[in-house]
């Protein structure tokens, strides 16, 4: 459930970055969306953009619509920003689920034990750690 939601929003979001969608395009994409395969896509726009970027290129084609855009390592941010983004949704999507169910059995019953008080801890711990290797920084900062 969690993976298909995340590919539901990678393929609203190739839909948007569309200046002006072609019908095989977009078919295409549907395609690998629909088989899982949306994040090796933007993974691979991420790579070439950065590819491009290392190497002093102007410009870089924009996501499947082949048309050139403008600045090459705003394109590059933006990509690695969307699997980031994809990244948190798929990691809060597959951990909250869970904690809400082991609050829910705590609360209920009267005795708690070590194992459920342990197994709640390690759940946070966990999605604290994955929400930090995600957003480096972000999390340990005081403003």
């Amino acid at each position: 459930m969690p993976n298909s939601l995340v590919q539901t929003f990678s393929f609203e979001w190739f839909k948007d970055d569309f200046e002006r969608p072609e019908l095989g395009k977009l078919a295409w994409t549907f395609l690998v969306h629909s088989l899982h395969g949306g994040i090796l896509i933007r993974y691979y726009f991420a790579l070439k953009c950065g590819f491009q970027s290392a190497f002093k290129q102007s410009s870089c084609e924009d996501k499947l619509s082949g048309s050139p855009t403008g600045d090459i390592h705003k394109q590059a941010i933006d990509a690695v920003t969307d699997i980031s983004m994809l990244r948190v949704f798929k990691i809060f999507l597959e951990t909250t689920p869970q904690l809400l169910l082991q609050i829910h059995i705590l609360m209920e019953e009267d005795k708690t034990s070590f194992i459920q008080c342990n197994s709640l801890s390690l759940l946070s711990i966990f999605l604290s750690l994955h929400l930090s290797a995600v957003f480096p920084g972000q999390l340990l900062t005081i403003r």
